[in-house]
C-alpha cells in the first residue's frame, strides 16, 4: 500500500535508506548462515581434520561492507548534509 502524496520527502528519502539497509542486513544474515552450514556440512563429509574455515573471508568482507552501510545511513549522512547545508547558507549570504 502506499503511503499519502503528502509525505515529507526528507522523512520518505531517509525511510528509504534505513529499509534498504535493513535488507542489506538481513541478506547479509542470511547468506552468510547459509556458508557456515555448507562448510559444516562439507567439514562432516570430509575430514574436519583438513577443514579450513572459509567462510571467515566473506564474513568479514562483506561485514565491513554492512558496517559502513550503516555509519553511511545512521551517523555520517546526517553530519556531512549539515555541514554542506550550513556550507551553502554561509555562500548564499556573501
Amino acid at each position: 500500500m502506499e503511503p499519502s502524496i503528502n509525505r515529507d520527502h526528507e522523512l520518505w528519502k531517509t525511510a528509504q535508506e534505513r529499509a534498504a539497509f535493513k535488507v542489506h542486513l538481513a541478506i547479509y544474515i542470511i547468506i552468510i548462515l547459509f556458508l557456515w552450514i555448507l562448510w559444516a556440512f562439507m567439514g562432516y563429509i570430509n575430514d574436519w581434520e583438513y577443514s579450513h574455515k572459509w567462510p571467515l573471508y566473506p564474513m568479514f568482507g562483506w561485514g565491513l561492507a554492512v558496517l559502513l552501510h550503516y555509519f553511511i545511513v545512521y551517523s555520517w549522512k546526517k553530519k556531512l548534509t549539515i555541514r554542506e547545508y550550513e556550507k551553502l547558507l554561509k555562500n548564499k549570504k556573501l
